[in-house]
């Protein structure tokens, strides 16, 4: 049913993962980035299809528009550099895509992977789940995402303190000293928090 729509995609659906391929020994693990769709590319009108009718409205647009190329969004650049390290056939960083659709309306996104040559070739179609959970299955490093409601989520994950000092740093782009004043802590203090915090959402998505 799928071929032909991404050359040598594994493309997964809802809870059924892939298994993680074995690493030979004294060979060195790739950095594994889990991206959401709508981080990949610009889907702000499909998305509002979503919010505002459901998953079902939301497949059906995306099958009425799915020869409408995909325009970039927010994390397409970095991605673009990211993969740009495997230049030499030296795999060093393995892009996973998730995405709310289903399988069959995934069309649309294995097109615009094709049309702006993209070396991705595993996906997710979570049915209208949140990307999140599929992180730590797919033994992800880094989850790039769109959606303020995948932070939360991790944020929500952590302490009140942790949370604090994660939110003003990560989020806000304050510095060391700016939350240090800003939530009446000392430098010290704050480091601590926020090295436990980021170590708390890394164990979180599988990561020790």
């Amino acid at each position: 049913m799928f071929a032909g729509l991404c050359e040598n995609c594994t493309m997964t659906e809802d809870a059924a993962l892939p298994p993680v391929a074995p690493i030979a020994r004294g060979s060195i693990r790739p950095l594994t980035v889990a991206i959401s769709s709508r981080a990949l590319f610009d889907l702000e009108a499909s998305h509002r299809v979503f919010v505002d009718q459901g998953l079902e409205a939301y497949a059906d647009y995306q099958v009425a528009h799915e020869d409408e190329i995909l325009e970039p969004g927010v994390a397409f650049p970095l991605v673009e550099k990211l993969l740009h390290l495997n230049a030499d056939d030296k795999r060093r960083v393995n892009v996973i895509l998730l995405s709310h659709n289903s399988a069959d309306t995934g069309l649309r996104i294995f097109r615009a992977i094709d049309h702006h040559g993209l070396d991705i070739s595993q996906a997710a179609f979570t049915n209208g789940r949140s990307p999140y959970h599929y992180v730590t299955p797919f033994d992800a490093d880094l989850f790039l995402s769109a959606d303020p409601q995948d932070v939360t989520r991790a944020l929500d994950s952590l302490s009140p303190g942790q949370r604090s000092v994660v939110s003003a740093i990560s989020v806000e782009g304050r510095s060391i000293s700016e939350t240090a004043r800003h939530l009446g802590m000392s430098e010290t203090a704050v480091r601590v928090s926020l090295h436990r915090g980021l170590g708390a959402i890394a164990k979180r998505f599988g990561r020790s």
